[in-house]
């Protein structure tokens, strides 16, 4: 009798469910964000979907902070049309210069999709 019988034994089973897991999140696609850049007059949001077009909802919200303090300046979560590939959303937004915190989330259904928070400095 072999002593590698019983380590097989163990291990099988765990590969098992490890292939399942990872099967069962294949079809979990999610959605990645770049951005956000300011022109003086809008967000640009850009989203990549590897996925099939659906609708979904993007949230936005920015704060401007100053040391250790910070103000909402911008919250607004729509409705958006989430095509295949590279999408770009516009917000229209009047930023002072200054030192911003913009949170981002997309949401389809309900799952979140994706979700960053970035510096954004206005000149």
């Amino acid at each position: 009798m072999s002593s590698w019988k019983p380590v097989r034994r163990s291990v099988f089973p765990v590969l098992v469910i490890l292939l399942c897991i990872f099967s069962c999140g294949a079809g979990c696609v999610s959605s990645s964000i770049e951005g956000p850049t300011y022109d003086g007059e809008q967000l640009h949001v850009v989203v990549d979907n590897p996925g099939d077009s659906c609708r979904a909802v993007l949230q936005v919200t920015v704060f401007k902070t100053q040391a250790f303090d910070r103000d909402l300046i911008f919250k607004k979560a729509e409705y958006v049309d989430l095509d295949h590939g590279s999408n770009e959303y516009l917000i229209p937004l009047d930023l002072t210069p200054g030192t911003y915190r913009v949170f981002i989330h997309l949401f389809v259904g309900d799952d979140r999709r994706a979700g960053v928070i970035r510096e954004l400095t206005v000149p």
